[in-house]
């Protein structure tokens, strides 16, 4: 029996939908296979050493949980630093958008309007930094040292997320 070109997409719109609506399950179970082919080699590592299986499972949860500890808790101390210091963030991003609405209508260009086109500009351009630099690599790998790569891949996210910044703090 041969399949047509269109059952086999409906086939695949049909899987495609089918794992969206499971996805909050699907997420769960993929994230447990993801853990457990992680730690396996630990588990293994230590049953060879001569430890027992029960006992090579219980250490490879324990240093698990230790690992999750430790990155909580280094996430945590920077979160808690980052919000102490929003506020003088957002004192110098009002007075680099003050001095930049200043130094625009001193040359006369009205700020009132211009608002948009910056997004649109931004997200343009932003964007084709990125489809360039970061999402065609078999192109650029050969003509880039690694770090220039890694340079402009940084410069397009951060060219996208300063032109959003600017132009939420002229809304």
């Amino acid at each position: 029996m041969k399949l047509h070109v269109l059952q086999i997409a409906a086939y695949l719109v049909i899987i495609a939908a089918g794992m969206k609506a499971a996805a909050p399950v699907l997420n769960v179970v993929f994230l447990a296979l993801l853990i457990g082919v992680s730690i396996l080699p630990l588990i293994i590592w230590l049953m060879k050493k001569g430890v027992p299986k029960s006992v090579s499972l219980l250490i490879t949860i324990f240093t698990l949980i230790l690992i999750l500890v430790i990155i909580s808790s280094v996430l945590s101390v920077a979160i808690v630093g980052l919000a102490d210091k929003i506020p003088q963030y957002e004192e110098q991003l009002i007075s680099i958008k003050d001095g930049t609405a200043k130094f625009l209508s001193g040359i006369g260009i009205d700020v009132s309007n211009i608002i948009i086109e910056i997004l649109a500009l931004t997200l343009v351009f932003g964007f084709l930094f990125l489809m360039i630099f970061a999402l065609i690599p078999p192109v650029w790998e050969h003509m880039f040292i690694e770090n220039e790569y890694k340079k402009k891949i940084l410069f397009s996210f951060v060219a996208i997320v300063l032109g959003i910044v600017i132009t939420l703090l002229y809304l």
